[in-house]
């Protein structure tokens, strides 16, 4: 049995071909959403990459804000439950998923079997988002790709106020005028989206096994924040596609 999960984001499409049989993944792709047939292009190449084709695939499952777009999904399933049936997947231990996209950040518990327990989310300011990340770079001149990498290279601690979007936009534009390193205003950035975080997996108990996905576990920077205040986070080799892979799994 051949499945298919399609995670639709707010910026990207994610898609996973899984075989179900074999518990393996088959390809995964992804690109910039760029028009409402990007899913298409995407879901047409993760085929290709599978050596199969559309009468292969027994079931296909959207996920995602634009998921419920997608009609050519025999279900749609929310990224919550997704996200956590595939960061269980990916690791067993697993038991925590703090998920940081571009427009909200998400926390959620699940039990062994990758079922959610509970979660809570914050998707009220962009501040606490990775869209803020982009923001931020745009101001500082900074390549999107190298702001984890900066922030690592921070010189001191900067008392900034980033609760809200466009107070942290002005509180950026201050620290520039007064002179200070880019390094230093991006820790202050990523300290602060993670304390967001660590914020939402405190409500949701101490247990260990915590999971960091989606495009932002992959921000270096990011991760060494979450470590300074959580403790050990467990990251898969892919944690954009957990999403997705959790939609293909659902699928059997």
């Amino acid at each position: 049995m051949l499945t298919t999960g399609i995670d639709w984001g707010s910026q990207t499409v994610k898609v996973v071909v899984f075989d179900a049989a074999d518990k393996k993944v088959l390809s995964k792709d992804m690109d910039v959403i760029t028009d409402n047939s990007t899913w298409e292009k995407v879901f047409e190449r993760a085929l290709d990459r599978a050596g199969c084709s559309l009468s292969d695939i027994d079931h296909i499952v959207s996920s995602g804000v634009g998921g419920k777009q997608i009609k050519r999904a025999d279900t749609y399933l929310t990224d919550v439950v997704c996200g956590a049936k595939g960061a269980v997947f990916s690791n067993p231990s697993v038991r925590r998923i703090v998920d940081i996209g571009a427009e909200k950040c998400l926390a959620m518990s699940c039990d062994e079997n990758g079922k959610v327990q509970d979660f809570v989310t914050n998707d009220k300011c962009a501040s606490g988002t990775g869209m803020f990340l982009d923001t931020a770079a745009g101001m500082l001149q900074v390549k999107i790709e190298d702001i984890g990498e900066l922030s690592l290279q921070a010189k001191k601690e900067l008392n900034m106020d980033l609760v809200c979007a466009i107070f942290a936009e002005s509180e950026i534009v201050s620290q520039i005028h007064k002179g200070e390193a880019a390094s230093d205003i991006l820790k202050a950035i990523h300290t602060s989206i993670c304390q967001r975080a660590y914020s939402l997996l405190d409500r949701l108990g101490t247990e260990q096994g915590i999971m960091a996905i989606g495009g932002v576990a992959q921000n270096v920077g990011m991760l060494n924040e979450l470590k300074a205040q959580i403790g050990d986070i467990i990251v898969c080799e892919d944690p954009c596609f957990v999403t997705a892979l959790g939609a293909a799994i659902s699928a059997e």
